[in-house]
This record gives structure tokens, C-alpha cells and sequence, in this order.
């Protein structure tokens, strides 16, 4: 896959931007009506066409999950309705085996999917050993119980993919992969939109678009806690492409904006506010995130680095990051990281003492 490029813009820029409106409907807030369990789908798909050839992102989606299903007895996860605004998974499912995506598995699947706790008393009521390994009890069951008593047994049939099936996932497989991965913003409509909308490209390459517009918005919206979030979502998405050098640097942003004082809707005019929670460390909320500093830590020893080579490499990233504003200087916000790492609360609350006084003195605050 070719190098995922990162749209670059001076910050100091963003205060000669005009306000941007507002962000056009993509004409889909069907998952924000279903949060509040009331707006059922069949509602929001009233007059509007199939847009997965003949199916519908939610129906694309109830079709990813179908092998994990029967025929009956199953119990549907909640998200299918307050997500989704699906009432009734299970009459999907009977569409899906109608329509040919998804057919019944008569083969000795049926049992893999059943609990040991099922299995015992079925070996028990036969007089047979009701020990041993999963797959142990399975063979037993079907070297000694014939077809139509397991049919009454276990009267559920899971479901098993057709080729049709498994083609309309293979089209489709951004629906699953958006269902998955919560990406702030999209959800199986609005992103099925952007698949359908030119320049058509794969989805990644769709996903990494929309990081980057992202981006720019939040910085011209004066945003940096969005736009942080963003590159923090970036970060885990070239981590999936194994680029963990990329996912580092991006990283490195995440931690730049992390430790400058930047929050959604900067203003310098309300700096004094702002500096009440800058210092000192202890009651500081500009500070690392110990999920940040477990993954540089992480990071640092799958790429060999000793202390120093992290240092090196930390600072070059931060170094090149130009911020608007910031209460620590690179080599600050490096030596935090490092105290982090360390759990060296000394070092942290001298680094924060030192921003202290220099903050002081600048601003007058």
C-alpha cells in the first residue's frame, strides 16, 4: 500500500481563517436517531432506495455477524437496537437465507457452537463418558446419537455463508470494518455515501481522506482537542498497515498537543482562565495520557531503542511540530515523556515548576 500522506497546515494560519460554516448534511443521521432506541429502521429506509446492490448497510451489517447465528434461540446483543434501530435481527436473517446470501449448515458445525454445559448432559442421557476436550465430546456425540435425534436435540441450525454471501462481504467490507472501529464521525450510512461518492477509491484510502479533511477542519475551527484525536484515530490505523515508524510520529503530535495548554476553541483572550489547570503538576491537566506513554514505552522497545536513541527520535518529532501556543519547549515535553515512563514524579514536578515561572514571566499571568 503506498505511504499514507498527512495534510500539513501552519497553525499559525488558522487565525487569519474566516469561520467555516458548517459541514453539509451527507444525508445520513439515521445512527444519531437510533441512539435514543426510538427511531426504528424501518423508518429511516422509508422510500429510499438499496444502496449495497440489493440490500441496505444494515442488513450488509446483520449479514457479517449471520455465522455466529441459528436458525432460532438466539439472543441478539442490544446494539442492534439502540444503534441501529433494529428490532427484529432474526427477520433479517430469514430475508438474507431468502435472498441466498446465508444458508442453513447441517454439518456437525452445529455442535462447535454449543457450550460444554449443552454437551454433558446429551453424553450423560446416552450413558456415555461425558469428559475430555471439547471436540472429544463432539466426536463422541456424533459417532453414537443419529442425525434425526440431533435434529431434536438441538432443533437450532446455524447459519454458514453462500458464495453470494461471501461476494457481497467482500464488496461491502468497509460496512463491518466502520461497525468495528468507531471512527468519530462515521457510521455504515454516511461512510457507504463517501464509498459511493467520486473520486472512488478503497476504503482505507476513503478512511485516510476523511482523517485528513478532519484535520484541516479542526484547525480551522481552532479545535486542537478534536484535531488531537483525530491523529491519535490516524495513529491506530497505520498501526493495523504495520507502519508503527508512521503511527510513532504521529504520535509524537498527539503527545505535542497533550503537553501545550491547546483545548477546542483556543483563545488567547481567556489564557488566565485557561492557566488556572496549567500548573503545577500535581493539579495540572496538561499532562500525558498513560495510554500515550505505555505506547511510546511499547513502541520504543519493539523498534531495539535504548533510552537515548528515544530521546533522540522523540525530539526530532516534537522539534518539527509548530503549535500556536504551547507551555513547554520540545525538550520539556521529551524530558516529561521520559519522567512518565520512569514514574519519575520528581523530574515531572521540577519540568512543571521551570514552565511555571517562564509562563509567569511571558505573560504576566
Amino acid at each position: 500500500m503506498n505511504a499514507r500522506k498527512v495534510v500539513a497546515m501552519s497553525l499559525f494560519d488558522f487565525f487569519k481563517k474566516k469561520e467555516v460554516s458548517k459541514a453539509k448534511s451527507d444525508g445520513s443521521d439515521l445512527l444519531n436517531k437510533n441512539q435514543d432506541n426510538t427511531f426504528p429502521i424501518e423508518k429511516g429506509i422509508s422510500g429510499k432506495m438499496p444502496t449495497c446492490d440489493s440490500l441496505y448497510p444494515h442488513e450488509v451489517l446483520v449479514l457479517s455477524y449471520a455465522s455466529y447465528y441459528c436458525t432460532s434461540g438466539n439472543k441478539f446483543p442490544k446494539f442492534w437496537s439502540y444503534e441501529y434501530g433494529i428490532k427484529d435481527v432474526q427477520s433479517i436473517l430469514s430475508k438474507l437465507e431468502k435472498d441466498g446470501f446465508i444458508e442453513i449448515d447441517f454439518s456437525a458445525n452445529r455442535l462447535t457452537k454449543k457450550k460444554i454445559s449443552e454437551l454433558k448432559p446429551v453424553l450423560q442421557s446416552h450413558g456415555l463418558k461425558a469428559s475430555g476436550k471439547k471436540s472429544e465430546m463432539i466426536e463422541r456425540i456424533l459417532e453414537n446419537i443419529s442425525e434425526e435425534e440431533l435434529d431434536i436435540l438441538f432443533p437450532e441450525k446455524p447459519y454458514k455463508y453462500t458464495s453470494k454471501g461471501e461476494a457481497l462481504l467482500k464488496k461491502y467490507e468497509w460496512i463491518p470494518y466502520i461497525h468495528n472501529h468507531r471512527i468519530n464521525g462515521l457510521d455504515i450510512w454516511n461512510f457507504t455515501e463517501k464509498m459511493q461518492t467520486p473520486p472512488y477509491r478503497n476504503y482505507r484510502d476513503k478512511i485516510w481522506q476523511y482523517f485528513n479533511e478532519e484535520c484541516i477542519k479542526n484547525i480551522e475551527t481552532r479545535d486542537f482537542g478534536c484535531y488531537r484525536c483525530v491523529k491519535l484515530e490516524m495513529a491506530d490505523f497505520l498501526v493495523e498497515e504495520h507502519n508503527e515508524k508512521g503511527a510513532f510520529k504521529l504520535l509524537c503530535e498527539v503527545i505535542s498537543y497533550d503537553l501545550s495548554g491547546l483545548c477546542n476553541g483556543f483563545n488567547m483572550e481567556y489564557l488566565s482562565i485557561y492557566s488556572e489547570n496549567f500548573f503545577p503538576y500535581e493539579k495540572s491537566i496538561v499532562t500525558m495520557a498513560p495510554a500515550i506513554t505505555k505506547r511510546i514505552k511499547n513502541m520504543s522497545d519493539d523498534f531495539g531503542w535504548s533510552e537515548k536513541e528515544l530521546i533522540s527520535n522523540l525530539l526530532k518529532e516534537i522539534s518539527a511540530i509548530k503549535l500556536p501556543f504551547t507551555i513547554f519547549i520540545p525538550e520539556e515535553k521529551v524530558e516529561i515523556v521520559i519522567a512518565e515512563i520512569n514514574d519519575d514524579k520528581l523530574t515531572l514536578e521540577s519540568i512543571y515548576n521551570t514552565g511555571a515561572k517562564r509562563f509567569k514571566r511571558q505573560y504576566r499571568i
